[in-house]
Formats: C-alpha cells, structure tokens, sequence
C-alpha cells in the first residue's frame, strides 16, 4: 500500500512539473522549458508499461496485425493495421512510442498556433488535470490516433501548408487524414462536420443563432434519460450488430454530473457565444466545436461521451484563448476573469486527485515504464 502510495505521488510530482514548467520559466528559457514538459509527457505516453486497462486488449490486436495472430475478435482497421505493420520492425514498445511522437507532435502544433506562449502551462494543466484528456488518451491509443489525424486534417483546411499552393490538393490532403481517422477508429466518422466548420465560420453573418447552442444545452437537464436508456437499450439488443454494445445504454440513465462541472461548462459556453465575434478567423471552427462539445456532453455519459472527444480536444486551446481575451478587459470583468478560472483550475485539481484515487486509474498506481518491463 506504502509502495501504491509513492508510486502515485511520484506521477503527480511528474504532471505538476510538466504544467509548472512553462509557468514559471520567462522568456526564452520558458521555449525550454515547454520542450522539457513535452519530453516528460513522451514519457507517459509513449514509456508507459501496462498502464492503459485494454492493455492485453492491444497486445492482442499487434499479434494479430503483425503476426497473423488468430482470434474470434472483428477485422482490425486498415489503416490502424497498416502502422503497426510499419512499426513491426520497431517491435509493439517502439510501435507506443512513434504514436506518441506523431500523438504529441499534433497537440504541439496546435499549442504553438494557437495559444500564446504564457498561456502554454493553462492548456497542459487542462490536458492533464482533466484526465478525461491526456490519461484517457494513454488509455485509448487508437482512438487517440484517430483524433489527432482528424486534428491534422484540419489545420491543413485553415492553415495551408506553405508548399502546397492548390486549395483542391489541400481539401484532398485533409479527406484523406479524414479518411485514415474512420480507418483507424469508425467512431471518427462523427468528426466529419468538423471539416465543414471553417466554411461554416466564414458565412456566419450573425453569431445570434449560435445561442441555439445554450438552449440545446439547457434542454438536456429536462430529458427522461431512463425512457431514452430503454429505448436505445431494446434497438440495441434487436440489431445483431450492436447487441453487444447494449450494455452501454444503461449508462444513458446513470446521469450524475458535478453540478460544479456543468457550471463551469455553462459558464464558458456563454462566453464562447458572447464573445465569438472577437475571435480570429483561424480560431473560430476551433471555438464552433468547443461549443458544439459542451450543448451536447450533457447528453452523454462515461463511454457513450468518448464520441465526442473529436471536438472536446480543441477546448484545451480554446480556453486558453478565451481567457487570454477576457483578461484584456480592465476593472471588474478581468477580475471576474479572474475568479472565474480560479475556481475552474481549483476544479481541474480537485477533479484530478479525485480521480486519480478512482478504480480507472488503479494501473498507475504500479507506474512502470517499457524499461523497467520484463523480458
């Protein structure tokens, strides 16, 4: 117990210092110190040992793609069995690794478009404090994949790569990442409005409908979420295809948010809204999906609420951004600011070690890297 005690202590000394980093440095020496968080979290994505819950479920499937390994499971995905194939000469622990590099690559780039650099410890404290972002991430490898292929595939729709001088070949680049997302993970399928979002942004003449938004999210507290969990759970046990999956209807019942959390959620979602004139041209399908995220997760619970992990991932650069603009203004709204996300990062740390003394998270409580692994 002692032992699951340092172990967990000592992951939590890791996380912080990533956060503090980019927070206490100044100056060039801050750059530094952002590539030294990056470094730190390469270590917890791509070194980690048996951490994630499926993993055997992984293993399994890496026998399979490489191996010709035999099972009674379903066909892995082209794409995803074409990269482990690719990685086979790098072995399954090489294979972590160069997921975590293209994974965190992705997370990085965005974080250098779009955040400013005294910000970049906000975005990390939200990637790793919410640990339905970065601990979840470790955990689903290869949605994980699928989210930052759709990511990539939009910042090449609103940040042209340089070299490529036609649009077309640009939208081709980015349906074809689009593509390689839904061969990797079909849950991806559920992105595709995403790459929609920049036109969608460019031709909103007035952001007054996006208050449509609010009340879809307010009407999702006036739902009879037991008669929805029956109803989806009898269509689910009538198809063949999904009757194995039944079992997640009932979670459509289970709805216990924190009223804390879905206040924090209200509370940014307005000003998202509010605020959405104010945003860049390049921020605004970032900002789109983020409101789009927070009017449906009321709807949604534990695994259900994965599906929208293609647009929660944007709010780690979004709020950034959001608060970066709300601290500009003088007297009383900046100090609302800032009480605002006082208590939102409050939050973040008490929903951490809450959640990290949880059963989801019991592996890391063995923390142990590929080196330490037995042979």
């Amino acid at each position: 117990l002692s032992s699951n005690i340092i172990i967990i202590n000592m992951v939590k000394i890791i996380v912080f210092t990533i956060i503090l980093l980019p927070l206490v440095f100044r100056g060039k020496r801050r750059i530094c110190a952002l590539w030294v968080s990056f470094a730190l979290l390469f270590i917890l994505f791509g070194c980690q040992y048996e951490m994630t819950r499926d993993w055997p479920v992984y293993v399994e499937r890496w026998l399979v793609a490489t191996e010709n390994y035999r099972t009674g499971g379903r066909d892995l995905e082209p794409f995803y069995k074409a990269v482990m194939l690719l990685c086979k000469p790098f072995t399954y622990f090489g294979y972590l690794m160069i997921c975590a590099v293209f994974n965190l690559g992705v997370f990085k780039k965005y974080l250098d478009k779009y955040v400013p650099v005294k910000l970049a410890w906000l975005t990390l404290a939200i990637f790793l404090l919410r640990t339905n972002f970065a601990f979840t991430y470790i955990d689903t490898n290869r949605q994980t994949l699928a989210i930052t292929l759709c990511m990539l595939g939009l910042y090449c729709i609103i940040n042209p790569v340089g070299w490529i001088k036609s649009k077309k070949v640009l939208y081709l680049l980015s349906a074809a990442l689009f593509l390689a997302a839904v061969s990797t993970h079909t849950s991806a399928v559920i992105a595709l409005p995403i790459f929609f979002f920049p036109w969608i942004c460019e031709h909103i003449k007035n952001s007054k409908y996006l208050w449509g938004f609010m009340g879809l999210y307010i009407a999702s507290y006036f739902i009879n979420y037991s008669a929805i969990s029956e109803i989806v759970g009898a269509y689910m046990m009538g198809s063949e295809e999904l009757s194995t999956f039944s079992q997640y209807a009932d979670e459509i019942s289970e709805r216990s948010k924190s009223v804390v959390e879905q206040g924090i959620y209200a509370t940014l979602l307005f000003f998202l809204i509010y605020l959405f004139d104010k945003f860049k041209a390049q921020e605004k399908p970032l900002v789109l999906a983020v409101i789009v995220f927070i009017s449906l997760q009321g709807f949604a619970m534990y695994t259900m609420l994965r599906a929208l992990f293609f647009y929660q991932v944007y709010s780690i650069y979004v709020i950034p951004i959001l608060a970066s603009k709300m601290a500009e203004k003088k007297g009383a709204p900046r100090f609302l600011t800032y009480m605002f996300f006082d208590v939102f990062i409050l939050y973040c740390i008490y929903s951490f070690n809450s959640n990290m003394a949880g059963e989801n998270m019991e592996n890391w409580k063995h923390f142990q890297t590929i080196f330490s692994a037995p042979r």
